[in-house]
């Protein structure tokens, strides 16, 4: 089946590059501080191609581990419009995502090069991850509640189900 989809990570590694724009990543290079690996493709052009290439994995079918491994090879080379579609991608599948997916993100963290980077997998993959496990965010925070400003602790159990926030809360 694999075969029979386009948008596999060489394929979308080659729509990205064709969608370069050197003069725009000139500019790009303003808003870091450090160097970044950049080609050059505008946001909304990075997304675009994320909602394609989604579309087309749904209506293949392709399974949610094929996604995420062809959104593992986009995220390897530390290209920033890559990785910037891996995460549009997976944002994609959210409820495809289960608890053993921690590993791979967690992997992801360590390799992570600037703002842009940092802000799209926290706000796109790692925020709703902790989202769906409140049991586990609960047992984090009690694990050592007083380490925990009370404001810290008040926003991290804003949208836990009621009486587990209630418990925290308590704590």
């Amino acid at each position: 089946m694999r075969n029979k989809i386009e948008h596999t990570a060489t394929y979308l590694k080659r729509q990205l590059k064709a969608a370069a724009a050197p003069g725009f990543r000139d500019s790009q290079s303003r808003f870091f501080k450090q160097p970044v690996k950049a080609l050059g493709v505008r946001t909304a052009d990075v997304y675009e191609l994320a909602k394609v290439a989604a579309k087309e994995y749904r209506s293949a079918r392709v399974p949610f581990d094929a996604i995420l491994e062809t959104c593992a090879r986009l995220w390897q080379d530390g290209v920033l419009e890559e990785r910037i579609l891996a995460v549009q991608i997976l944002s994609k599948f959210k409820r495809a995502w289960e608890p053993s997916h921690w590993k791979i993100f967690d992997g992801w963290i360590d390799s992570l090069s600037n703002w842009a980077e940092t802000d799209a997998l926290c706000m796109k993959v790692l925020a709703p991850l902790v989202g769906q496990q409140p049991e586990a965010v609960a047992d984090f925070l009690l694990s050592d509640i007083d380490r925990f400003s009370r404001t810290t602790v008040r926003y991290a159990c804003e949208k836990m189900p009621k009486k587990l926030r209630a418990r925290v809360m308590a704590a």
